[in-house]
């Protein structure tokens, strides 16, 4: 009778171990379906929403998986968004190495993002430059402060 309820206790464990092994399983596919709707919606130049689906990705993952890395960088470069394409390209090099799927094309993504990010740096700089070189006639109230023109 004892080996009996042990037999049952085991066969518990193994139930209650199993539904949580389906579990862990069925979020990991969930996350996977949620990449490749984001990969999907890259191809098709639906940027912002792809976006939104590697977040959703990043939200959910115990681990960034590696490829995420490559496809957030690339979409952050399509929206504009230089500085974050650089740092997601650079993770997924340092990742990967040149041994990676996705090296070519990273490479040549890093490369235009950076180019991209300077011509803004560069555009930044030049406002700032024609601000401050401006003759400006200064009013500092009665407060004795004034605004910055530059950064208000």
């Amino acid at each position: 009778m004892l080996c009996s309820v042990a037999g049952i206790c085991q066969t518990q464990e193994e139930i209650i171990r199993q539904d949580i092994l389906n579990r862990e399983q069925a979020k990991k596919a969930a996350v996977s379906a949620t990449l490749d709707r984001g990969i999907e919606l890259l191809g098709d130049e639906e940027y912002e929403a792809a976006e939104e689906k590697f977040k959703e990705v990043l939200k959910k993952s115990k681990v960034v998986p590696t490829n995420l890395t490559f496809y957030f960088g690339k979409t952050s470069y399509y929206l504009g968004k230089y500085k974050q394409s650089i740092d997601w390209l650079n993770k997924y090099l340092e990742l990967k190495g040149t041994s990676g799927r996705f090296y070519e094309e990273c490479t040549t993504l890093l490369e235009l993002a950076n180019q991209s990010y300077l011509a803004l740096r560069q555009e930044d700089q030049e406002k700032v430059a024609q601000i401050l070189s401006s003759d400006y006639e200064v009013d500092c109230g009665p407060s004795g402060k004034v605004t910055c023109p530059v950064c208000q």
